[in-house]
């Protein structure tokens, strides 16, 4: 179906919105249509095209204000948005689909905190070498693996509440700090994200002084400082690595 410049369709007692024809540097996604309020926005794969404009170049769009009440942000294919360098999520989203904006020019990301737990895919950000700032509310339910692959941001500070971090989380990403919360329980190998088994032993894994950690995934050349919070359960084993500067505060 179609309304003005938005696809959808209907999903449950909601709509949701699926494509965007219009080709305009700011909008504003409506929070209703046909008297439904909008729930989904986004494609349900991440090949698909959200922004239908302009598919044989970029589209020109620098400002997108998500609505209030949408609860699932899916896939935006936001490479063909390469002026878009910031977005607010709003508190009523609980679930943000894999790969929702990766590859995108996307500088600065926030989710506003809410009062349900958020539920993060795969791959949500994956490769998007422009991001610096990434805010995740404490209603973060868990890292998922290669959630910030591929990414160029410096500083990262894991959500408090948070329990267990996937597999390959800064694959290749250019981390240098992080701050891990006393709610840290477990950190997991790529055996353990795909099967949810035994715990992640952080530990020299490679040869002839080479070092592997599975929450960078491969060799890891950046010089990382954990800042941990004291009582963090997985403290001990980030001090038998010794692979990082951990100062516990």
């Amino acid at each position: 179906m179609q309304t003005e410049h938005w696809i959808w369709q209907p999903e449950g007692d909601g709509v949701a919105i699926t494509g965007c024809t219009a080709e305009a540097d700011s909008l504003v996604i409506p929070s209703t249509l046909d008297g439904k309020p909008v729930v989904t926005v986004g494609c349900a794969f991440p090949s698909d095209r959200f922004f239908r404009a302009g598919r044989t170049g970029a589209h020109p769009l620098r400002s997108l204000t998500l609505p209030t009440g949408l609860q699932t942000l899916r896939s935006l294919h936001l490479a063909d948005c390469p002026q878009l360098t910031e977005l607010r999520i709003p508190s009523s989203v609980t679930r943000i689909t894999r790969y929702a904006m990766a590859y995108s020019s996307l500088v600065d990301v926030a989710v506003e905190d809410g009062d349900r737990p958020l539920t993060l895919e795969t791959g949500v950000f994956q490769h998007s070498p422009a991001l610096h700032t990434v805010i995740l509310p404490d209603r973060t339910a868990e890292l998922p693996p290669y959630l910030l692959a591929g990414c160029e941001l410096e500083h990262f500070a894991i959500p408090h509440g948070i329990r267990v971090i996937g597999a390959r989380v800064f694959a290749d990403a250019r981390i240098q700090w992080l701050l891990i919360p006393a709610s840290l329980e477990r950190l997991e190998s790529e055996e353990s994200a795909a099967d949810h088994g035994s715990d992640c032993e952080i530990s020299r894994m490679g040869e002839e002084d080479e070092e592997e950690l599975c929450l960078f995934g491969g060799l890891y050349p950046h010089p990382v400082t954990m800042t941990v919070e004291a009582g963090a359960p997985v403290l001990p084993q980030l001090q038998e690595a010794g692979l990082f500067s951990v100062a516990v505060i």
